[in-house]
């Protein structure tokens, strides 16, 4: 165990290098994109600009800074790259979202640096050298519906990036899947973390965090989840149900379902202050997020139906 939490604070370390050298990379890039404050565009001809709403009309060879609030990036399906810098940054920056975009071969794909309640979804953040999603005491943010691979690492939460919701994306073939240091509250659930070298979720000094219906497939040669610090308990179940973990079986080979429950009888473990008190038996199948609006609209349409034929009741 020594020698694991070492390893990892070298890696650790390594990445905080890295790390700065990405964030010069983005000032002095000189083909840089930005979106001023103003809403002006420079840099490029390829984004279409309708009030908010900033649509890429081709692929797109170079790094973008966002400078201005309340705004949507779309990709429309086309692709933002280059080999140096960061894909899209974000410095103090409210309610932007970046969609639909494919985000590859950057040093990073997404910084964030002292940002909140922004969102990131649907989009593909593959191949970049460094952290495909990374933020830095950035809080109350949402990622969701993206599908981040084959990335130096996948999603990395830092210095106080709090009450961030990481949920239903897909997240494979990176160095950690999902790592946080010194961060807190943040909420992960419904994501497949898929054969990621150095594990799938890591707490370095980091605790409160919530991990649940998370499906943890074949990560770090045997390390799925990982910690660094002691003393520091984070909440890998929901309270009623937790995560399917490929080597459980292995790991419990006398463990046995609960009365068709669904849910194993003996804790996943991490370490004593990071189990999983009700690990899935079977993985839980991706549930697109594009189904989720017509079903509501189905569901709300039926209920009106269904309202108008009851008979009324008397008040008497």
């Amino acid at each position: 165990m020594r020698g694991q939490a070492s390893a990892g604070l070298v890696l650790l370390l390594v990445s905080f290098v890295v790390i700065s050298s990405s964030q010069i990379g983005v000032v002095k890039a000189e083909d840089t994109i930005y979106i001023r404050a103003d809403g002006t565009i420079e840099g490029t001809d390829k984004i279409q600009r309708d009030g908010n709403v900033y649509t890429f009309t081709g692929d797109i060879n170079s790094n973008m800074v966002v400078e201005k609030n309340n705004i949507t990036i779309d990709g429309n399906g086309y692709t933002l790259q280059a080999e140096i810098g960061t894909g899209i940054y974000l410095f103090k920056r409210e309610n932007v979202a970046i969609q639909n975009t494919q985000i590859k071969t950057f040093g990073y794909g997404i910084m964030l640096k002292s940002s909140s309640n922004n969102q990131i979804k649907g989009n593909n953040i593959i191949e970049n050298h460094g952290d495909g999603i990374y933020f830095y005491s950035s809080s109350n943010n949402n990622i969701s519906g993206n599908n981040v691979t084959d990335n130096g690492n996948g999603i990395v939460l830092g210095a106080y990036s709090n009450y961030n919701n990481i949920s239903g994306n897909n997240i494979a073939n990176n160095g950690f899947g999902i790592n946080m240091w010194d961060s807190s509250n943040n909420s992960i659930n419904g994501n497949n973390l898929t054969g990621n070298a150095y594990g799938g979720i890591t707490f370095y000094f980091s605790s409160d965090n919530i991990v649940y219906h998370n499906n943890f497939i074949k990560n770090g040669a045997g390390q799925q989840g990982n910690t660094l610090g002691s003393g520091y308990a984070n909440f890998l179940d929901n309270g009623a149900e937790g995560n399917h973990w490929s080597d459980y079986k292995e790991r419990y080979p006398n463990a046995t379902e609960i009365e068709n429950s669904g849910i194993w009888d003996t804790p996943y473990v991490i370490d004593e202050k990071n189990k999983d008190n009700y690990p899935l038996v079977n993985e839980i199948p991706e549930f697109p997020s594009w189904i989720v609006l017509p079903l509501f609209l189905i569901v709300t349409f039926v209920g009106v139906i269904v309202k108008k034929r009851l008979p009324s009741r008397s008040h008497a």
